[in-house]
């Protein structure tokens, strides 16, 4: 195990450059995002109007949120609707009377572990391949599943649309861009009162980097012409496809997605995939990478040993919450080995964290985030805001450690990718407490190293 002197040295070079984008390029990211609000032309006629903003409410899908309120800035329409841009349609089978009864999904679409086409499959493929690769890829969320998404699956929409999209060769020059400017649990794209002097109408924009050298202000001169988007049943089944990177064993319509046979070999190739994506596109805004150090440092300042724990609790819908006995019985052997050492507690639920400073007192440490009995990330009521800083710095400090256990859970998925993405050198062990352990069933596996 890692001592934390060795983590200080590499946080005090990361800290170095961290300081150096977020002093530069953070203030020309907003320097520009100022000029695109306050200058903010139509580049065409696919911004949506409110008319075409109330049959895309309607008419894409069966959430309870709103689009986009009227009174936000224009967006632009998605390719299959708007027919200014070109949308890639990869599914082999697109409807399905069991999918339309998935209360998860509020979608008729037909989701399953292989329905996308490749290749050969796709009519005129090496000609529709020639054609994109001289467009902008424009990385869109899951419009039908903005009401039960979790923070984490729009990154995950990011990091599996461009691994297909670079695995069938449709990135020229032109490089690809995130555009996510639609309300959720998680942005309010509308919030005008204390958004008055930003203008990061972009869920992505908010919260990581580009994942390109293409800017925010690039994006809004782009015509239509000039881009393309997987339509909204591809990126769907592409979420779901054995190909794709999963942070934990999926299930669609009540049935578990064909080979996520969540064994450790399963999980290991699943972060090898995600890893060739992450390392090179995905990175959370430098401001928050040097808050999150400055936290492990205030929290663990001469500890030689931490444990993370993750545990989700109210918020946990398409995997088993795990017992929480399961985990005092690990903790409890690594307390035995490691008397001293403390513990830093990621969770939702306020009970856990409760029976964990009742156990271990002061050993226990955990940020001041917001923790509720019921979903606090679905609850409107709470500061979008709040919640995304919240989850974000959680798992930044989780990935500063180099012991953690965890139940499969995006959240404490991608500490394990922003441990490698950042801390690369620094040993680190996983122990996923709902791990399948037979190994008889890799034979069986959609991802095998």
């Amino acid at each position: 195990m890692c001592s934390a002197l060795s983590l200080y040295a590499f946080a005090s070079i990361l800290l170095v450059r961290i300081d150096a984008l977020a002093n530069q390029q953070i203030d020309v990211l907003r320097a520009e995002a100022t000029s695109v609000r306050h200058n903010w032309q139509p580049a065409s006629q696919a911004e949506a109007p409110s008319d075409a903003i109330e049959e895309l409410n309607s008419s894409l899908s069966g959430a309870q949120m709103e689009w986009i309120p009227v009174s936000c800035p224009s967006v632009r329409v998605i390719c299959e609707k708007s027919r200014k841009c070109f949308a890639l349609d990869l599914v082999r089978q697109l409807h399905s009377a069991k999918a339309a009864e998935d209360t998860h999904h509020h979608s008729n679409v037909f989701i399953s572990a292989d329905n996308i086409r490749l290749g050969e499959e796709v009519d005129n493929f090496e000609k529709t391949r020639e054609r994109l690769r001289s467009k902008h890829l424009r990385i869109r969320s899951v419009l039908a599943w903005r009401d039960n998404a979790g923070f984490y699956s729009y990154p995950l929409y990011v990091i599996n649309q461009l691994r297909f999209a670079k695995m069938l060769g449709l990135i020229g020059e032109k490089q690809p861009f995130v555009y996510m400017p639609e309300s959720h649990h998680y942005f309010d794209a509308c919030d005008d009162e204390r958004r008055s002097n930003e203008t990061i109408f972009n869920f992505w924009d908010r919260w990581f980097e580009p994942i390109s050298n293409v800017t925010v202000k690039m994006m809004e001169g782009f015509s239509e012409e000039d881009v393309w988007e997987f339509d909204q049943a591809t990126i769907q089944n592409i979420h779901h496809d054995g190909k794709a990177v999963h942070a934990y064993p999926y299930s669609t319509t009540g049935l578990e997605i064909r080979g996520d046979v969540g064994t450790q070999d399963w999980i290991n190739c699943m972060r090898s995939r995600a890893m060739t994506v992450v390392e090179e596109h995905i990175a959370v805004k430098p401001a928050l990478v040097k808050e999150a150090l400055e936290l492990h440092t205030s929290l663990f300042s001469g500890s030689k040993k931490v444990l993370g724990v993750h545990l989700r609790g109210t918020d946990k819908w398409i995997t088993e919450i795990v017992n929480v006995d399961k985990y005092l019985n690990t903790l409890e052997d690594y307390n035995k080995k490691n008397p001293d050492g403390k513990f830093f507690v990621a969770t939702d639920d306020p009970r856990f964290l409760r029976k964990m400073q009742q156990k271990y007192g002061s050993l226990v440490r955990a940020l001041p985030v917001q923790r509720e009995l019921t979903n606090v990330f679905y609850d409107d009521s709470v500061d979008k805001d709040h919640k995304c800083h919240d989850v974000l710095l959680d798992t930044l400090v989780l990935s500063m450690l180099s012991f953690v256990v965890k139940p499969w859970s995006a959240v404490s998925e991608f500490a394990v990718y922003f441990h490698h993405r950042y801390f690369p050198d620094i040993p680190l062990v996983v122990k996923d407490m709902q791990l399948n352990e037979r190994d008889l069933d890799d034979k069986s596996s959609n991802c095998k190293a």
